[in-house]
């Protein structure tokens, strides 16, 4: 309800929009190659077993389900917050209303201001725990074992992504600030809904 509305001619996919798009998307592929690549690389030595893509599980494939389990935790992490993300544009997910007059808890009222959109979220939260620990669903379902670090690589590369989002957001909005800083005509023409010389002919009448 902040802008105007939108011309009806005007493309759904704008150029902000598919940009975002494809920053959005290469972030969270790059977060769900972390861990795999620190499971696999780090800790199994480059072994990626055989055969590991059937549904007979064996230890040679041990580190290869591991890491599979933990990119999808950070997947699914990652989609869940940019949920949140994308709520606004170019605001911070943690100060989408820069009057606010608590700006360190406005985050949260934002958040739980769309019930269905947050209990969602935290369903996704929830629910992804069995995928993982659920024997024959973990294993010869999504073709993954239980976590032990990797827990801890798939919440660090998705507070990787969730920075990424930030720091893409915060150029965007000193982006913004620079076009319109070189176009001040269209600011004093938004204000009030007056042009400069606008205000001067309604005093005289």
């Amino acid at each position: 309800m902040d802008r105007p509305p939108k011309d009806s001619k005007d493309a759904v996919f704008t150029w902000e929009v598919l940009i975002d798009m494809f920053v959005y998307g290469f972030s969270m592929a790059s977060a769900c190659m972390i861990p795999f690549v620190i499971e696999v690389y780090g800790y199994g030595d480059g072994e990626l077993g055989v055969n590991c893509n059937k549904t007979d599980y064996t230890d040679v494939c041990l580190h290869v389900f591991k890491a599979r389990g933990a990119s999808f935790v950070t997947m699914t992490w990652c989609a869940l917050l940019l949920a949140w993300e994308v709520i606004h544009l170019r605001n911070s997910l943690f100060l989408m209303r820069p009057n606010a007059e608590n700006k360190w808890t406005q985050w949260m009222k934002d958040l739980w201001a769309n019930k269905v959109l947050f209990w969602s979220v935290i369903l996704g939260f929830v629910t992804l725990i069995p995928t993982i620990y659920i024997p024959v669903i973990n294993s010869y379902v999504f073709l993954q074992k239980g976590l032990t670090t990797g827990w801890a690589f798939a919440f660090l590369s998705s507070l990787f992504f969730l920075v990424s989002c930030e720091v893409w957001k915060f150029c965007k909005r000193h982006y913004y600030r620079s076009e319109k800083a070189r176009d001040p005509e269209e600011d004093l023409e938004e204000r009030d809904g007056l042009t400069p010389f606008q205000q001067f002919t309604d005093l005289r009448e």
